[in-house]
């Protein structure tokens, strides 16, 4: 009988919580989720990969950039050698 009892009060609901079924006391001020929380997110989570990627290509270009000038260091250097033995 208590079952039935506790459970009209709900009749007509469209929805309960498990809260409201086992008569918890609910706080519902922590949680404050508005339709643009999903989008913040989504934009901060863009911002960070977007200055990861930042760093990524920064660094990716000093690796290149250091190997083209090694590349041109030891062409020049090559290129030394052989005029060198020509000339000899």
């Amino acid at each position: 009988m208590g079952t039935s009892v506790s459970l009209q009060k709900f009749s007509g609901s469209n929805a309960i919580s498990s809260a409201d079924l086992f008569g918890q006391q609910c706080n519902n001020s922590s949680v404050d989720v508005t339709a643009g929380d999903p989008i913040d997110w989504l934009k901060l989570q863009a911002q960070q990969d977007f200055s990861s990627f930042k760093i990524m290509a920064g660094e990716t270009w000093k690796k290149l950039s250091s190997l083209a000038s090694t590349l041109m260091s030891n062409l020049q250097e090559e290129m030394l050698n052989l005029q060198e033995r020509i000339l000899r």
